[in-house]
């Protein structure tokens, strides 16, 4: 078995990442039944070589993972992916998620995740940036 699990379509805005499989599938159930496409994977280098070749907007991840733990990935991906959306998940002390946060994540949620909060948040990356018009005399 590789490191990803398809939950949508072959290339998804959303990519959760979580070495839990039961974390993992709650979270891309969530938001599929809310009808956000998304892709998931529990392999941290995995989604990092989708996210470096796929157009993703935002990432959904895990901090604590055997792999590439949660201070490398969002580093690698505010490297290779400034413009994509981090929000940090953590089942364990506010402080990890407040680190998350100086390193380029948008928001820290903790585990139990808070369903309603984490798909706000997902809304408002996925939300369009109002155009701004500019008027002249």
């Amino acid at each position: 078995m590789d490191g990803n699990i398809i939950n949508s379509q072959d290339v998804a805005s959303v990519v959760v990442i979580d070495d839990d499989l039961d974390s993992l599938d709650f979270l891309t159930t969530l938001l599929t039944r809310r009808g956000i496409p998304c892709r998931a994977f529990w392999q941290s280098q995995e989604a990092l070589d989708y996210i470096r070749d796929n157009p993703v907007l935002v990432v959904v991840t895990d901090i604590f993972m055997p792999e590439i733990d949660g201070v490398q990935l969002i580093s690698v991906i505010k490297e290779c992916r400034p413009e994509v959306s981090v929000i940090a998940l953590s089942g364990y002390n506010q402080s990890y998620l407040r680190c998350m946060q100086v390193l380029g994540a948008i928001a820290g949620m903790s585990k139990p995740v808070d369903s309603d909060a984490l798909v706000a948040a997902i809304d408002r990356c996925l939300t369009p940036r109002a155009a701004v018009k500019i008027y002249e005399n």
